[in-house]
């Protein structure tokens, strides 16, 4: 039985898509820029649903030369529903 659900509800498509996953496998979304790439994984720990949200740089894979763009790093994390346990990195300038 499926425990979480992605779904695309904007983009250039006319119908939305959706994914599904379980408790065991979780779900990852990823979405992309040339800029770079933010993931946003939802898992099961211990009956608990948890979100972790993750910048990771973005380069053409067909490309060997190709330079990545972007940073990597971690952005927030916590449980998913309750908003005073999210955790968010600190940006420091």
């Amino acid at each position: 039985m499926s425990h979480f659900r992605g779904a695309i509800t904007k983009s250039a498509r006319k119908t939305d898509a959706t994914a599904l996953s379980t408790a065991n496998t979780g779900l990852v979304v990823e979405a992309q820029s040339h800029n770079g790439k933010v993931s946003i994984e939802l898992n099961c720990i211990n009956g608990t649903d948890v979100f972790t949200v993750r910048m990771h740089s973005h380069h053409n894979p067909n490309d060997p030369d190709a330079v990545p763009h972007g940073d990597e790093g971690f952005v927030a994390a916590g449980i998913i529903g309750r908003i005073e346990t999210v955790r968010v990195r600190e940006v420091t300038e």
